[in-house]
C-alpha cells in the first residue's frame, strides 16, 4: 500500500460521512465521529436547515443509530421549498425523513432510511 492510502485510513479511521439522496437529488448528509471513550456524535444536515448534532455512550447496543435518531429529535421540519420540490413536498419529505430515524425498532439508521425510500450512500 503506498502512504497515501495509509494517511487516508489514519485520517478516517473514527469517522463517517454519508449522503442521503431522495429522488435522485442529495437532501441530507450524516456524519459521525467515534470518540476514543466509546462515544458516538452524529452530525444530521437536512439541507437547508440547520445542523443538529445528537451523542450515545455506554456499550452493548448500536450507538451509530443511538446518536443519529438524538439528532433527528432536534432536527426542524418547518422547512420551504427547495429546487423543484414545493414547501409541502419538502416538508413531507423531512418528516418522513426524521419520523424513520427516530423508531427505535432494532434496525439499524440507514436501513430505516432506506425501508423509507431513501438512498444512503457512505463517502468516507
Amino acid at each position: 500500500m503506498t502512504r497515501i492510502y495509509e494517511q487516508h485510513d489514519a485520517a478516517f479511521a473514527q469517522v463517517s460521512a454519508h449522503v442521503i439522496l431522495k429522488d435522485g437529488e442529495c437532501v441530507a448528509t450524516v456524519a459521525m465521529k467515534f470518540g476514543a471513550s466509546g462515544r458516538v456524535t452524529a452530525y444530521l444536515h437536512w439541507i437547508g436547515v440547520e445542523m443538529v448534532r445528537g451523542h450515545a455512550d455506554g456499550g452493548g447496543y448500536d450507538k451509530a443509530s443511538a446518536a443519529v435518531e438524538a439528532a433527528a429529535r432536534k432536527l426542524d421540519t418547518d422547512i420551504p421549498g427547495r429546487g423543484t420540490k414545493s414547501k409541502a413536498q419538502n416538508q413531507a419529505h423531512i418528516s418522513v425523513f426524521r419520523f424513520s430515524l427516530i423508531q427505535d425498532d432494532g434496525r439499524t439508521w440507514d436501513r430505516c432510511l432506506r425501508d423509507a425510500g431513501f438512498n444512503v450512500l457512505q463517502a468516507v
